[in-house]
């Protein structure tokens, strides 16, 4: 059976909207935000991961199934309700293409390494919780005292090295491969709340980007909250270099295109949890948090073809 290992945890049918000539054999610029170096690519060589979404220890059941399962069924009908919302510049009300359109969102949340890295504190920070339960006085002197005893330190060191994050719960691959199937799940519930509209850039805004965490979210003037469930916030998700997604909790009063400045704010949330950018060129508009609005330049480097 044939098993592809090459795995992109961005889909080139959401990477080839932001090449210049908006197609997947373009040029992408793929910017590395901590080594601030960028290199080209295709959208067919960029975001990948060997083995990403391989199920280990899977007995009979076949170890690339998710990754079977999100090639042959799922993107192809997320990339059809891509390309209606950029041809018709808005969310189909369609309910089925509605629900895969959405499907793209939430799953861009969720399937890139940051939210790997993000389920991975979550879980440490529930065992040290766990821990420093175990080691209050009651407890240790409790149910727990022969277990804790049993690792030859005080109490007191156990303590301090529980405070020091010196306990870490390895966690598995089929365990992160779950957890974002659920959350997939569970942010399309949230998402189908808001209202989307579909904007296009104005003709003088620089380009919209992409990146390994492209679903931004924005406080509304005057607010500070940032959460999903949050009325007074903006979900930003760019469709490809000159269109936006926009999900809208309450009555928020937008204009019917998107001009420079919001590009950069846009284009900064776009890339704030982010490792890697991708973009149609290897500089970007930008604000900063200072509130300056300015181009980030990225030096061109030549890397060799991951293997």
């Amino acid at each position: 059976m044939n098993r592809p290992t090459k795995h992109h945890y961005v889909p080139k049918l959401l990477l080839k909207g932001f090449t210049k000539a908006l197609v997947v054999d373009d040029t992408l610029w793929i910017c590395d935000i901590k080594l601030r170096r960028a290199w080209d690519r295709s959208p067919e060589s960029a975001a990948i991961e060997r083995n990403f979404y391989r199920w280990e220890n899977s007995g009979t059941l076949d170890p690339m199934w998710l990754e079977r399962l999100l090639g042959d069924k799922v993107e192809p009908r997320m990339a059809e309700a891509l390309k209606q919302s950029i041809q018709n510049l808005a969310v189909s009300d369609d309910e089925e293409m509605r629900t895969h359109f959405l499907t793209l969102v939430a799953s861009s949340v969720i399937r890139g390494p940051a939210m790997r890295a993000m389920n991975s504190d979550s879980f440490n920070s529930g065992i040290q919780e766990l821990i420093a339960e175990w080691l209050k006085p009651e407890n240790y002197q409790g149910q727990f005292k022969d277990l804790l005893s049993a690792t030859g330190k005080s109490v007191e060191e156990l303590r301090e090295m529980n405070q020091q994050g010196v306990f870490q719960y390895d966690v598995d691959k089929n365990t992160h491969l779950q957890a974002i199937i659920d959350q997939a799940i569970h942010l399309v519930g949230i998402f189908s709340r808001r209202r989307w509209v579909v904007l296009p850039l104005s003709d003088d805004a620089p380009d919209l980007i992409c990146s390994d965490s492209p679903v931004g979210l924005l406080p509304l003037k005057g607010y500070s909250g940032l959460s999903w469930l949050d009325p007074n916030t903006l979900v930003t998700f760019p469709l490809n270099r000159r269109t936006l997604a926009l999900g809208l909790a309450n009555d928020y009063k937008y204009p019917d295109k998107v001009f420079p400045r919001f590009v950069a704010s846009v284009n900064r949330v776009t890339g704030a949890g982010a490792t890697q950018v991708y973009s149609s060129e290897p500089r970007f508009f930008w604000v900063s948090s200072e509130g300056k609005y300015h181009w980030v330049e990225f030096s061109k480097e030549a890397v060799e073809a991951s293997s």
